[in-house]
């Protein structure tokens, strides 16, 4: 009974041991008011969300050499673009025979009203205004 017993869990632990386990890393993007969200190497901060319609838009963007951006506007709208799961490979082999990895991502596109692009460099400030600005993340 015991040797049963033995080989029983054995194949258990085996078989449980050898499945291919799935990750989940979510890097979907999503704008929330009052919340600063960072997006690569840009922080965005929205003041007011009602569906597509943003209000209150900072952006800000810093560059290793020092330079900063920063891009206000009091409206804008946002395009949620659709949610999409890919596939990454662990690089080492073992690991690839054991996990699956699944990165959900999807894009942003904010496009701004009458925004204002400040740009600080040690040289000193120069500022721009543009009536519509699209960018997207």
């Amino acid at each position: 009974m015991k040797s049963v017993f033995s080989t029983i869990l054995s194949v258990l632990l085996l078989c449980g041991c050898s499945q291919k386990h799935t990750a989940v890393v979510d890097e979907s993007v999503d704008i929330v008011a009052g919340k600063d969200i960072v997006v690569r190497d840009y922080v965005v901060s929205v003041k007011k969300r009602d569906g597509s319609s943003i209000e209150g838009v900072r952006i800000v963007h810093r560059e290793p050499d020092g330079k900063e951006t920063t891009i206000t506007a009091d409206t804008g709208t946002l395009t949620q673009g659709r949610k999409e799961n890919v596939e990454a490979r662990p690089t080492d082999e073992k690991t690839q025979e054991r996990l699956r990895v699944v990165v959900i991502h999807n894009s942003v596109t904010l496009t701004l009203s009458n925004a204002l692009v400040q740009t600080k460099t040690q040289s000193g400030t120069t500022k721009m205004m543009v009536e519509k600005l699209e960018l997207a993340f």
